[in-house]
């Protein structure tokens, strides 16, 4: 007998299957059929999914047979903790699953959930209680459902970026090889490591912290993020680095004042950002640098060509967090960041000069100033008041989680004072190898990717999947939101992505 365990020992049932009965006397399931009880309760629940949440394994019996309903799903099964798992391991039933289910313990559930859950793949998720089970482990229960749920915002959270990102981001990769190849060239990049990096953000308190670099300009490489691009321009900085991730289009509205100021300027676009930017400065001699994040396709990309994008951190998608990891894998020891304010003060969301006050200017009327609409794009979402002029959100108090993590897992050194961050890495050993960008194996993603065009049929779980079906998964994201595919058939989303992605290589 486990006495860290809530069952005590195992009985045989009427239909001759073992159940295990719990340290107060009770079984979980039916002493007389519970293959019978299984089944009936697999009859009421929604099995169109391919991706299962278990929330209490017993005897193994009720994920058996849901597995042989559904022998292509992926499975989770849930006990309170390693003592209930070792003792059910003793059971036949459940050494029969093992190497088909993924067992797991609420202390590692939300890992669990997030490592395996892959809604491009499988689709919706259902989760399945045994009422019994719940009723028997009232508390930890509650802590289970909790942590599901954690679990499921945040991949909901994910996949919604990529379910509206994912086809442009893959148009812009793509898109931003063939520029490469057909009008890249050797750029020569000289970074200053005894000066101090400055990081410039587009928050409202940049108005003021800005003096920092007029009054002492030979003193910093001053990286602009996109945003804050303009800004600077509106106040006679030339940036010696222009650092940007959006895909979208409108971003290129940060971009469009007379750039013949900037020909000693590095601008650095990742892989997935906004090709229309990138082409027109490359086409008109401007030196342009690309990095990758962790987009697959942009992985894969990395390494075909002998890595020569460097691989930039963006703290979910925060282009102030991807500009400063640009500088500390340039191999600045002391930075300070400006505008990072991750909230709106004095009512102001951006600093002076951004595109938004050209946009917002040209639209104004009597019925919609200027002003409305900066405070429609504030209120859009709940805000929290932190003092009596600055409030914030929930994704920009994300934003902000995002980049104080990555300063601690640098173990920088940091001080915040009058909105400036003062940073300093103790040791950084990183140096980001310019190479050549031009050849960008394109012919070979091409015979890859048709090679791999066949076979879909089987391909039902992550461990099937060739590195190019990997690449597609954003795009497949993508697809199930705005694609009318009937069946909910990964096989399906899989040959559409590929006839997707061959067809924009030709384009």
């Amino acid at each position: 007998m486990m006495t860290n365990s809530i069952y005590s020992s195992f009985m045989e049932a009427k239909t001759g299957e073992m159940i295990p009965v719990l340290q107060n006397g009770k079984t979980l399931e039916s002493r007389y059929n519970p293959v019978n009880e299984a089944q009936k309760k697999l009859s009421m629940i929604d099995l169109s999914s391919n991706f299962f949440i278990v929330v209490g394994v017993a005897s193994g019996i009720l994920i058996k047979e849901l597995l042989q309903l559904k022998p292509k799903a992926k499975c989770i099964a849930i006990e309170t903790n390693n003592s209930d798992l070792e003792f059910l391991k003793s059971s036949l039933i459940i050494q029969e699953l093992w190497n088909k289910v993924i067992f797991c313990t609420q202390e590692n559930l939300i890992q669990t959930i997030l490592n395996n859950y892959i809604p491009s793949i499988y689709g919706k998720c259902q989760i399945i209680e045994q009422h019994t089970w719940i009723s028997e482990n009232p508390e930890n229960s509650v802590k289970i459902k909790t942590l599901i749920s954690k679990s499921l915002e945040y991949v909901s959270k994910d996949f919604s970026v990529q379910a509206h990102f994912g086809k442009l981001w893959q148009d812009n990769i793509i898109k931003n090889l063939q520029t490469l190849e057909k009008n890249g060239k050797q750029i020569t990049i000289n970074i200053p490591l005894e000066k101090e990096a400055v990081i410039v953000a587009a928050g409202p308190s940049l108005d003021s912290t800005i003096k920092i670099i007029k009054e002492n300009r030979n003193k910093y490489y001053v990286i602009a993020t996109d945003t804050a691009f303009s800004s600077l321009h509106n106040h006679n900085i030339i940036s010696d680095c222009v650092f940007s991730i959006d895909a979208q289009q409108i971003s290129y509205n940060h971009f469009i004042h007379n750039l013949s100021e900037y020909k000693n300027t590095l601008f650095v676009f990742d892989l997935t950002g906004n090709h229309s930017i990138a082409h027109k400065l490359i086409s008109n001699g401007f030196n342009v640098y690309f990095s990758v994040n962790q987009h697959p396709l942009s992985l894969y990309i990395n390494s075909k060509s002998n890595n020569l994008f460097p691989q930039i951190q963006s703290g979910g998608g925060t282009v102030t967090v991807a500009a400063f990891d640009f500088a500390v894998n340039c191999g600045f020891n002391k930075l300070k960041v400006l505008g990072a304010d991750f909230s709106y003060i004095n009512n102001k969301p951006y600093a002076n000069g951004t595109y938004l006050d050209n946009i917002y200017s040209n639209n104004a009327n009597k019925l919609s100033s200027v002003e409305k609409s900066f405070s429609n794009l504030m209120y859009r979402i709940p805000v929290e008041y932190l003092s009596d002029n600055r409030i914030t959100t929930s994704v920009l108090k994300t934003y902000e989680t995002s980049f104080l993590e990555y300063l601690q897992s640098y173990n920088a050194i940091y001080s915040k004072e009058n909105n400036i961050y003062n940073v300093s890495i103790p040791v950084n050993k990183n140096k980001i190898i310019f190479k050549s960008q031009k050849n960008c194996v394109i012919n070979e993603l091409i015979k890859d990717f048709s090679a791999n065009n066949t076979d879909f049929s089987i391909k039902n779980d992550i461990n099937l999947l060739k590195n190019t079906d990997i690449c597609l998964l954003p795009l497949i994201s993508w697809i199930r939101k705005h694609e009318n595919i009937v069946e909910d058939n990964f096989s399906e989303f899989l040959k559409n992505a590929y006839s997707i992605i061959l067809r924009s290589f030709s384009l």
